[in-house]
């Protein structure tokens, strides 16, 4: 009983641990704060725009036709966008002038559309098609300046960013609603929108952090374009990459599934708009626990893990839509979003970042942008709108079963390949590769014993030591 005692709650020491965990998780930290407001003001103006701009384009005597199209269109456009600005970012370390770019072109060419509105259908979506072209660029290069400012000590952290993005959107949805309902002219919410793009872009000017560069990439040297370029593609394209990219693709496939037919299989249940609302009330709440503790999940099951649980979570999700008999049978199955895209894109943003350099750490989270909410998403809503067309009742079930293919697939991939059950290791073979430099210099003026003081205990195995003279002693371990 005494020895139970010593590591439960009724010992003080355990439960001055447990508070002190309990306290860090929700401590604003300073350093942090400009991060949170980032994402919190960025997430209000897109609460402001993307519910209601197909609502608009509907009110303006466009087809349903029309409106899927450029909803199709829009998010290929996040394919193409996401990964030319984050590179250009990278390539010149530009990061703060590409993001405000980004944000004053979107603004501009969103604040275009109501005075073309009724026009042309070609102008519209062109219009639309260049504002989503410019504005891919602005979640990565906010994941990217989290990352840069956590730095890897605290990349566990990063979920907690996150999370206030999610709470702007929930808190503000329901009163940007009011407004635009209660307004009589449709377009209300490009003033809103165009108003808090600009809160978010005096906000972003007057700080530095999105210049701070990551620790590990002061001191790299400079490349030039062919290498930059050549470094860019032979990562991307190595078996992991593919493997990475193919599953993520998958997850956006789901995800563009699930965004886009969802409303419609609601109503087919005989959802009303009350339905509709819970569920993205559901939606945003299930986002925040997930988020919060995303880093201690992660921790526990690696990235690799939380793409494991999200397909399942998928498998749960989707076969409860297919099962349900009414509106409101689906709402249990919401809270599962939270895994299926917190506890998912949060590992996806781990994993990528490991996989390269810091000097392409934009591009890399451009490229995750790209695949998932792009190439994924509009890959889902295509082959949703084909399979809702000629198997409405089958279309949750298939997607389903592409969930159970990803779990299957990526629980092989990790079987078979062992070093992928671990973080990708990019970033550690170089600190390794580093220490390992640092240990040669010491060694050559004498100084290995206080090398093997800064290293605090850490073994270091030399796996091959050159013979430069006779006269040297054969280290196996320090």
């Amino acid at each position: 009983l005494r020895a139970r005692r010593t590591m439960t709650y009724w010992n003080p020491e355990y439960r001055a641990g447990a508070f002190q965990k309990l306290k860090d998780v929700f401590e604003v930290d300073r350093e942090l704060l400009p991060i949170k407001v980032f994402y919190a003001s960025y997430y209000t103006a897109m609460a402001c725009f993307q519910p209601y701009v197909n609502n608009w384009m509907g009110s303006k005597g466009y087809t349903n036709t029309q409106v899927g199209l450029a909803a199709s269109v829009r998010q290929l456009m996040i394919l193409f966008g996401a990964p030319t600005f984050t590179a250009i970012a990278d390539r010149f370390q530009i990061h703060k002038m590409v993001l405000l770019g980004c944000v004053i072109a979107g603004m501009i060419t969103r604040m275009g559309l109501p005075i073309v509105g009724s026009y042309s259908f070609p102008i519209v979506m062109s219009l639309l098609m260049f504002s989503d072209y410019c504005a891919a660029a602005i979640n990565p290069i906010l994941d990217r300046t989290t990352l840069a400012v956590l730095g890897k000590e605290r990349e566990n952290y990063y979920g907690r960013q996150r999370m206030w993005g999610t709470i702007a959107w929930g808190a503000i949805s329901t009163a940007i609603g009011s407004i635009v309902e209660a307004s009589d002219w449709t377009g209300v919410f490009f003033v809103l929108h165009g108003v808090t793009m600009i809160l978010f872009f005096v906000l972003v000017y007057r700080q530095s952090t999105v210049t701070t560069p990551s620790k590990d990439l002061r001191g790299e040297e400079e490349v030039d374009d062919l290498s930059f370029w050549g470094e860019v593609f032979s990562i991307i394209l190595n078996a992991k990459a593919v493997t990475f990219f193919f599953t993520v693709t998958l997850f956006g496939l789901l995800n563009g599934i699930m965004g886009n037919y969802l409303f419609i299989h609601i109503r087919s249940l005989g959802g009303t708009g009350t339905n509709l609302g819970l569920c993205l009330t559901i939606q945003s709440v299930s986002e925040i626990p997930f988020f919060l503790f995303s880093g201690q999940i992660i921790d526990k099951i690696t990235p690799q893990g939380g793409f494991l649980l999200a397909s399942v979570a998928w498998v749960f999700r989707l076969l409860g839509f297919y099962f349900a008999r009414n509106a409101f049978e689906l709402l249990p199955w919401e809270l599962l979003h939270g895994i299926t895209f917190g506890i998912m894109y949060t590992s996806a943003v781990r994993i990528a970042s490991t996989m390269v350099p810091p000097r392409l750490s934009t591009t890399i989270q451009g490229l995750l942008m790209a695949v998932y909410f792009g190439l994924g998403s509009a890959s889902g809503a295509a082959i949703g709108g084909l399979l809702y067309e000629n198997h409405s009742s089958k279309l949750f079930l298939i997607g389903a079963l592409v969930a159970t293919f990803i779990f299957v697939f990526y629980a092989a991939v990790l079987f078979v390949d062992r070093e992928l059950r671990k973080d990708y290791e990019y970033s550690k073979l170089q600190e390794e590769v580093e220490l390992e430099d640092a240990f040669t210099d010491e060694e050559e003026e004498g100084e290995v014993g206080e090398v093997g003081e800064e290293m605090e205990g850490e073994s270091l195995e030399v796996i091959d030591l050159k013979e430069s003279s006779k006269e040297e002693d054969t280290i196996d371990k320090v």
